[in-house]
């Protein structure tokens, strides 16, 4: 298939290191690795030693604007981002053949809706947030009428809409859509980067972390991130034993209690870093937290926390909608009341004063994650939900493990993701056989294993006395280079290099 996929939020660098950046390249290279052709168009390329995605980028730049820069300016800007968008996008339609429409839906623009009418293509809209109630609450919207008729617009007209939680579903509902056209697709995880075997040694000898107990977040706070718990939680374990040590990674300052109690060389803060090195910076930690308040219209799928759980390292989460249904308390992971630091550290001290259980627990977490959340499984729904009725696969995703997921019963160190060598050879049973190896710690020590890219994560296998680990290598594939192209220009096929 040819996809032609919008972005019109120029808060989104697609080769930037925000998560909603992170989100668009990881989807449409799940596509591209299916086999379809995906033309990203956007008015923010991000920088350019940024990661490229496999996917065509093309610049549709923002329209000038000789006024100071400021919230109701930027959002005139937005509004008018649609009226060069959509022209653009009729074009490149005149002169390629796309099969269906992909939109990732922004408050000010409804160029998917329109060009849906005036092509007769399929629209696909990924909603990831109800962004009007997003706005009214954290920011202000200043053409009120405007940002309804438009989202209206855009729920009414998508054939399908990819939203990433239940209660996104129910909104999109409420303003208009059918309900038989709308999906629950959670976030999900690349496992050629993030996975079990990923060592964490070379940072904790970057920072000289030697006996000190880590605990992780990643992300960059908003105000649905409840740093100020994990902060306390924080100063209470170090006041209990000193070992504890917090690493911030992410672009944020100093948290204030941290200045408060003078605990500054007890933290780590690394600034903004690619998304690559993330999991070896999860790896790292002993046990890493996604903490969020408790909100009443919890409807955020944190990506953060499908990336801990694939990593294999024990995790705690707010105990609160999406993440209370990923982790099974005890099974998958952790759990503790929202807002509650005194049950978060204790929760924290149970996981490391019991470091087999956590290990296997985590495995399980992992084991669920990469069965059931990556991202070339969303991109296959997506396909699905726009094929003919007959041919159509299942495309439900539930969010609970089945009782018969176990972790692989093999240590980290040894585990691969190998390709199936039949038809009838399609992967082993998680189950385990033999209970998980023991140990003081709860981080592997072995070197990192490579992966092979574009294998499904149903094959993990425990490599047997006949069968060696894959000989490490270097593989080139074909993508769009990174300079870009005028719509208008002939598409440029140059190779770029990428290492995997």
């Amino acid at each position: 298939m040819n996809i032609l996929y919008l972005c019109a939020d120029r808060g989104i660098p697609i080769r930037g290191h925000k998560g909603a950046a992170v989100h668009v390249r990881a989807l449409t290279d799940a596509f591209v690795r299916a086999g379809q052709r995906v033309t990203i168009l956007t008015p923010r390329v991000g920088p350019s030693d940024g990661c490229a995605p496999l996917a065509e980028l093309i610049h549709i730049p923002l329209p000038e604007m000789n006024l100071p820069d400021d919230a109701r300016v930027r959002q005139a800007q937005a509004q008018a981002y649609a009226d060069v968008l959509y022209p653009a996008a009729r074009d490149l339609l005149a002169r390629q053949s796309f099969d269906f429409i992909y939109e990732r839906y922004s408050l000010w623009s409804n160029v998917g809706a329109r060009l849906a009418r005036a092509t007769r293509l399929p629209l696909v809209l990924e909603v990831n947030a109800p962004l009007r109630q997003e706005f009214a609450a954290y920011r202000q919207i200043h053409d009120t009428a405007r940002a309804a008729q438009i989202e209206a617009e855009q729920f009414t007209q998508a054939n399908a809409i990819s939203v990433v939680s239940e209660p996104l579903r129910e909104y999109v509902v409420q303003r208009g859509a059918l309900e038989e056209r709308v999906y629950v697709l959670p976030n999900a995880v690349d496992p050629t980067h993030f996975h079990p075997a990923v060592r964490g040694e070379s940072v904790r000898q970057r920072y000289a972390w030697h006996d000190r107990i880590v605990i992780g977040f990643v992300g960059k706070p908003r105000p649905w991130h409840d740093l100020e718990t994990l902060c306390a939680a924080f100063v209470e374990l170090h006041a209990s034993d000193a070992r504890y040590h917090l690493l911030l990674v992410g672009d944020m300052p100093m948290p204030p209690a941290i200045e408060q109690y003078g605990l500054q060389d007890a933290v780590t803060l690394t600034g903004p870093v690619a998304h690559e090195v993330v999991p070896a910076h999860i790896a790292a930690c002993d046990v890493v937290v996604a903490p969020h308040p408790a909100l009443a219209d919890f409807y955020f799928s944190p990506l953060k926390l499908f990336e801990y759980l694939a990593c294999g390292v024990p995790t705690v989460a707010a105990n609160i909608g999406q993440p209370a249904a990923v982790v099974r308390e005890g099974e998958t992971g952790f759990l503790y009341p929202p807002g509650d630091a005194h049950a978060l550290a204790e929760r924290i001290r149970q996981i490391i004063a019991a470091p087999d259980r956590a290990r296997a627990v985590a495995w399980n977490g992992a084991a669920y994650v990469l069965a059931q959340h990556t991202w070339d499984k969303n991109a296959r729904a997506v396909v699905d939900w726009l094929a003919p009725q007959p041919y159509r696969r299942s495309t439900g995703t539930s969010l609970r493990p089945t009782s018969n997921v176990q972790p692989p019963d093999v240590p980290p160190e040894r585990l691969y993701v190998q390709r199936p060598t039949s038809r009838r050879s399609t992967g082993t049973s998680l189950r385990p056989t033999s209970n998980l190896p023991t140990g003081t710690s709860l981080r592997p020590t072995s070197n990192l294993q490579t992966f092979h890219r574009n294998v499904s994560t149903s094959n993990l296998q425990r490599p047997t006395s006949n069968v060696q680990p894959p000989t490490p290598h270097l593989r080139c594939q074909t993508a769009p280079a990174p300079v870009l192209r005028d719509a208008r220009r002939p598409r440029d096929r140059t190779a770029r290099t990428a290492f995997v």
